[in-house]
């Protein structure tokens, strides 16, 4: 029995100066670089991605891309089933400067193909006005979500860049004609 109370002494010993050793191997928070302890938007963007949605009334909807690790083709915004139609998209950089493309509809999906590619370290917001929504969603409010694909230079797939959520008023705090 002093033998088996002995190695287990032994052992809780041994394994506490290992845990306590370990603890020079550890990250100390001064150890941690700066990026990491920044909120998320104040990071540095170093993939293409989605920035920001929103709407700007009852029947414009916005969506703001990154672009950062490779220069865009196109962009693909799938329609949410609650969204039926889009009259217009305009295309802006972050200067303001209208982004010239050619936008087909196919189905639920709208195609944007830039007549030039979007260079990296551009912002675009995409613009969608006329957005025609189905009642329920009108009647209750919600969200309704589009997702986002881009065709980068160099790719031949559309990758996704993620689902562009936007709150939707309800018909009684805004018009819809």
């Amino acid at each position: 029995m002093k033998n088996i109370v002995s190695s287990v002494m032994t052992a809780l010993a041994m394994g506490t100066s290992g845990l306590l050793g370990m603890s020079a191997f550890a990250p100390s928070a001064e150890a941690q670089p700066a990026q990491l302890l920044r909120p998320a938007q104040d990071r540095e963007i170093t993939v293409t991605q989605l920035r920001n949605s929103g709407s700007l009334g009852l029947r414009s909807h916005f969506i703001d891309v990154a672009v950062r690790d490779y220069p865009l083709n196109a962009l693909r915004i799938t329609l949410p089933p609650d969204v039926y139609s889009v009259n217009n998209i305009e295309i802006r950089d972050a200067s303001g400067a209208r982004v010239e493309a050619q936008t087909i509809r196919e189905g639920r999906d709208l195609m944007i193909a830039f007549d030039q590619n979007v260079v990296s370290n551009d912002n675009l917001r995409i613009l969608m006005d006329g957005v025609r929504l189905r009642l329920p969603v009108l009647n209750t409010g919600g969200h309704v979500e589009y997702q986002v694909d881009a065709m980068k230079e160099g790719f031949t797939q559309m990758l996704p860049l993620g689902f562009a959520r936007v709150n939707v008023q309800t018909q009684s705090s805004g018009s819809q004609t």
